[in-house]
């Protein structure tokens, strides 16, 4: 049975117990947390508070985002380094008290100027980064999901599943593993089916949402860009293992009526699977 999931993403600014309801009515049982300042009434400030919550509304929490300032442990600046990482560690403690098991991970910002001449680099410092990273994972006793990265006209490191293996080769897969970005896979002009394969068994998660392919991370509903999801739909049927299915959207209109549309998706791939 697919496991769909929701990203906290598409409540936006509502109030938590607002977003947890309009979830809930919608069929949805599983959460992405996002790490947002102030996101569901700044959660991130009592996350066993957020896990009574979400259980009151029969939810889980199955994964959480890393928060922008985690995720630049790729940056040239050793200081800045250091200080995203130990905000990854902070978001691990707060995924583990939450009740999530997997954390999604970034390896580097957008904000960094890459090149061909120093892609090498960054990717060094990277993989050094997720390293130090999945150490305290496993001592905390959380997963780290490093996901694919939108840079279809940059030489960026982790804007493929190729170069998400190489960062994560040699740590363990009770650690360390893939979240696929269906959207950025498209918006790099990937085919997702493949990238999907690519992944194989070190794959985790999924963030589904699409875009129009021409390299903008549009995060529409899936079905309006340009993604072949009746290829990646057979691709993933070929996998094994439990994958998070994630919807990571914006809303169209109301909470409400978005969650309606994704949950109507997830019944028609449900029944195709």
């Amino acid at each position: 049975m697919t496991t769909y999931s929701i990203s906290t993403s598409v409540a936006e600014d509502a109030p938590r117990a607002v977003a947890l309801e309009a979830i809930v009515q919608a069929g949805f049982r599983h959460v992405e947390l996002v790490c947002d300042e102030g996101h569901l009434d700044d959660w991130m400030a009592d996350p066993a508070g957020m896990r009574r919550d979400l259980e009151a509304q029969g939810l889980t929490a199955l994964s959480v985002h890393l928060p922008s300032s985690a995720c630049n442990v790729g940056h040239p600046d050793a200081t800045i380094r250091q200080a995203a990482i130990a905000v990854a560690v902070d978001t691990f403690r707060q995924a583990s008290e939450v009740g999530a098991g997997i954390v999604i991970c970034h390896p580097n910002t957008p904000d960094n100027p890459f090149t061909e001449e120093n892609f090498a680099a960054g990717m060094a410092r990277s993989r050094a980064s997720l390293a130090e990273m999945a150490g305290h994972a496993a001592e905390i006793g959380v997963r780290m999901a490093v996901e694919n990265l939108p840079a279809r006209h940059l030489p960026r490191p982790g804007s493929t599943i190729a170069h998400v293996l190489e960062l994560i080769d040699g740590l363990s897969e009770d650690v360390a593993g893939i979240c696929l970005d269906v959207g950025h896979a498209n918006a790099n002009e990937k085919s997702a089916a493949q990238e999907a394969l690519a992944a194989g068994d070190r794959l985790l998660a999924l963030h589904l949402q699409d875009n129009d392919g021409l390299g903008q991370d549009q995060h529409l509903l899936p079905g309006r860009g340009t993604t072949d999801w009746d290829a990646f739909l057979r691709a993933m049927a070929e996998l094994d293992g439990d994958v998070i299915h994630t919807f990571e959207v914006k809303p169209v209109g109301s909470l409400a009526a978005t969650l309606e549309i994704l949950a109507g998706l997830r019944d028609e791939w449900t029944r195709v699977v």
